[in-house]
């Protein structure tokens, strides 16, 4: 992911971006100081209370958070049950990993921290058409079904997976109405 985002920084000409590999949880204020902070799909993985407490001390009064996410209403797209069936079939059925949260929601945590407490949520819904390679991409870039858990088998689950969602629609592309949730939490000044 750094190295991606390294070039695509490159090829849009934006060399002011300087890429770590660092854990939240380790943040500190040698970092410097930041007018926002914005996570995608991540929080969740975090120790949230600690990382809000690291953050209070980085984001500059004025400044906030933005915890971007699938929306909440998010439809169940026609090939993720199918999907999840191959994957199944091929890794056995997956456990919640160890480091996610308890809580499912960012919500209880924003609440708790004394400098985040007062955030909204916007929703913003939108459309992507995946075809079979784009939906192997995705499947590929997720914990539970990464690539190389596959082993020498990925190329047998490339190939059911796919007879699978051309049984589903046998044109191969797949229309989804998405929702992504930004959680906007400005920090509270004077605390």
């Amino acid at each position: 992911m750094l190295a991606e985002g390294r070039n695509l920084a490159i090829a849009r000409g934006r060399g002011n971006i300087r890429w770590m590999r660092a854990a939240a949880e380790d943040v500190s204020t040698d970092l410097g100081s930041f007018g926002v902070v914005t996570m995608g799909q991540s929080f969740h993985w975090m120790k949230r209370d600690l990382v809000l407490e690291r953050l209070s001390e980085i984001v500059e009064d004025g400044g906030g958070l933005d915890l971007v996410n699938p929306g909440k209403r998010r439809p169940q797209e026609g090939w993720e049950a199918a999907a999840g069936q191959v994957v199944t079939k091929f890794l056995g059925r997956r456990e919640r990993h160890a480091n996610v949260s308890p809580e499912p929601e960012h919500e209880p945590s924003l609440r708790r921290s004394a400098f985040f407490s007062h955030f909204t949520s916007r929703e913003f819904p939108s459309e992507i058409t995946r075809d079979i390679p784009s939906i192997l991409g995705c499947l590929y870039s997720s914990t539970g079904a990464a690539k190389p858990l596959f082993g020498d088998k990925s190329a047998e689950f490339e190939a059911e997976l796919s007879e699978a969602l051309l049984r589903i629609n046998p044109t191969g592309v797949f229309r989804e109405q998405l929702e992504t949730e930004v959680l906007i939490a400005p920090k509270s000044i004077g605390r």
